[in-house]
Parts: C-alpha cells; sequence; structure tokens
C-alpha cells in the first residue's frame, strides 16, 4: 500500500509537493479547530444559560463565528489546492500512459485486453484522483480528529476514556477480517468489468461485421451473460458487506451505551461532576470518526484505489516496448509510425498481388 502512495506522490510536479504538504498541513489544524467550537458550547450552556448570565453571550458567539469563519476558508483553501494537485497527477500518468502505449509491440496488446487497458485509463485513474483530492485528506481528519478527542476525554476522565478507547482496537480488527476477504472480491469486479468493457468496445468497433453476419442477437446474450457476471460480483462484496456490519455497527454505537451507563454510575457515585456535558461533546465525534474510519468506509476507499493505482503502475511498468532507437535510421516517432503503415501497406499488397495470382 504504501509502495502504490509513494508512486501517485512521486508522478505529482514535484514544485506541488511543497503546497500539497501544506494543504495536509491544514487538514491538521482545522481537525483542532473543529473541537473548539463544542467547547466553547458547553462553556456556553455552563456560564450562560445554567448561571443566568447573559453578559458572556455575545463574547462566546463572536469567538465561535469567527472559528468557524477561520476553519471554512482554511479548509476552502485546502479543497482547492488538493483537487488541483490530483488534476495534475491524472494529466502526468495519462501521458506516461498514453506514451507508454504507444511503444509497446504487438505482444503486450496480446497479453492485455483493450477494454482492461480503456478502464485503467478512465476509471481507474478517477480512482487515483479521488484517493490524492479525497481520501488521503478524510484519513487525515479521522486519525487526528480520534486523537484530539481523546486527549481531551483523557483530561476529563481517564477511567471512562480508557473504557471507550478499548473498542476501537476490536473494531480495527473486525475491519481487517473484512479487507481480508474483500480485498479478492474487489479483483473479480475488476475482471468483469473489463471484460464487459472489452466486450462493448469491440462490438461497437467491429458492428459493421456484426450486423453483416447477423450476429446481433448472439453479441446480446454474451454482452448479457458478462453484465449479470459483474452485478454478481458487486452483489458479493455487498453480500459480505452485509455480514460485517451488524458487529461494526454494534461496536460504532457501543461507545454511547458505555458513556450513558458507565457515565452514569461514575455521576450517580459521585466520582465526577458535570461528565456528560463533556462527554456528549467527545464521544458524538469518536463515534462518527470509528464509524467512517475504522467502520469501513473511509479504509476501504484505500484499498480499492491502492489496488486500482497498482494496476496503473503494472500497466506503466510492464509490456515489450519498442523504442525510437531500435530504428537508427529512423529519426522521430513520426517516422516510425510512417515506416510501420509502410511495411504494412506492402504486406497486404503483397497478400493481394498473391490472391490474385492464383486465381
Amino acid at each position: 500500500m504504501l509502495h502504490q502512495i509513494k508512486w501517485l506522490w512521486d508522478n505529482i510536479d514535484a514544485n506541488l509537493h511543497r503546497r500539497h504538504i501544506l494543504a495536509l498541513v491544514i487538514c491538521v489544524i482545522t481537525c483542532g479547530l473543529t473541537l473548539v467550537n463544542p467547547a466553547l458550547t458547553q462553556k456556553l450552556v455552563d456560564d450562560v444559560i445554567v448561571a443566568q448570565n447573559p453578559e458572556p453571550l455575545l463574547k462566546l458567539l463572536a469567538i465561535m463565528l469567527a472559528v468557524q469563519g477561520v476553519r471554512l476558508g482554511l479548509r476552502y483553501y485546502m479543497i482547492i489546492t488538493m483537487e488541483r494537485d490530483a488534476q495534475n497527477l491524472v494529466y502526468n500518468l495519462r501521458c506516461k500512459l498514453f506514451t507508454r502505449l504507444q511503444y509497446n509491440d504487438m505482444a503486450f496488446f496480446d497479453r492485455n485486453r483493450a477494454g482492461d487497458l480503456m478502464t485503467r485509463l478512465s476509471a481507474d485513474l478517477d480512482w487515483c484522483r479521488h484517493f490524492t483530492s479525497y481520501i488521503d485528506y478524510r484519513i487525515i481528519d479521522s486519525v487526528c480528529v480520534f486523537l484530539f478527542t481523546t486527549i481531551y476525554l483523557f483530561c476529563v476522565s481517564w477511567k471512562l476514556t480508557l473504557l471507550l478507547v478499548i473498542v476501537t482496537p476490536m473494531l480495527m480488527l473486525i475491519t481487517k477480517l473484512y479487507s481480508s476477504h474483500v480485498r479478492p472480491r474487489f479483483i473479480a469486479m475488476r475482471d468483469r468489468l473489463s471484460e464487459m468493457n472489452t466486450a462493448a468496445q469491440e462490438n461497437i468497433a467491429g458492428n459493421r461485421v456484426v450486423k453483416a453476419f447477423a450476429r446481433e442477437e448472439y453479441e446480446k446474450e454474451q454482452f448479457d451473460r458478462r453484465n449479470q457476471a459483474f452485478m454478481e460480483s458487486n452483489l458479493s462484496i455487498n453480500k459480505l458487506w452485509l455480514s460485517f456490519f451488524p458487529f461494526i455497527e454494534l461496536l460504532a454505537n457501543a461507545m454511547m451505551l458505555i458513556t450513558v451507563f458507565v457515565g452514569g454510575l461514575f455521576i450517580a457515585q459521585g466520582i465526577a461532576r458535570f461528565l456528560h456535558r463533556r462527554f456528549n461533546l467527545g464521544t458524538d465525534v469518536i463515534v462518527g470518526i470509528n464509524h467512517q474510519f475504522f467502520g469501513g468506509e473511509q479504509y476501504l476507499h484505500l484499498i480499492h484505489a491502492c489496488k486500482l493505482a497498482h494496476g496503473i503502475f503494472y500497466l506503466a511498468r510492464t509490456g515489450g516496448a519498442v523504442h525510437a532507437s531500435d530504428f537508427p535510421a529512423i529519426a522521430g516517432a513520426g517516422d516510425v509510425f510512417r515506416e510501420r503503415w509502410r511495411a504494412g501497406t506492402c504486406a497486404v499488397a503483397a497478400t493481394v498481388v498473391g490472391v490474385l495470382y492464383r486465381g
């Protein structure tokens, strides 16, 4: 996984690396600012509503508005920056892959289906863009907010926080088990998609031949069969998710139950005061982060994006290449194309002459 991420990073222009790192730093800063307004809300309840003291109300509201404005401004710049870097990555990969395809020999195209190549150059590249522009900062969001909230809750009550954090390794274990089962199904789904795209492209390119031999119904049946296989592979992934979902959902929401029962027990015994107000802030955040990241959503997107990036990496690095240096008498790539076209034309002409001569 780290190898694919490093390869994607290397394909972004070097002058954009610092800007992308700055965007990730801004992501961490905005994660910290996420906890400011809930803390101010807790102070607003205690110092204004409960104490019946309206004097600090305007001051607290102004601070909350300023914090939210700064956070949204930084977030806007971060998202725009990461989307631009992602578009730069996709542009570089498209140029590199197309150039690679131009200089591959015929054996490479015999080993790789046309639909598979088209899928890698379209849908798989879009997943690389999605990873660079969205998945990476969402993962940082989840991890940073989880850490910041856990530290905050440890300052409130370390006993109750320890009980909440114990649930997270169990959730990570189930997520890891699910990923090990879903990985081969993602590969199978990718193969079914490639077969379907190959069938569609071949029929579109050879539609005159299909009509000339009246093979429309046969080709329709073949495409329906591939389409059915692709649908079944998607359904198998969804069924696997549904088999793990109850356990993930139960553990992700177990923190709220622990907060209500154990926290209520602590308050009843006088161990902690005002515990419910502060833990309502942190528990909601941890439950959401556990459900989004450790619960499978962002983690599965990460696995899927890295798997598709590995396929693009394989396409960019493998295959027998024919370079212009293999033709010392030819100056450039255009001459290589003309030379190949001339040789192919001569071969076709020789075949036609032979057929006419035998006739």
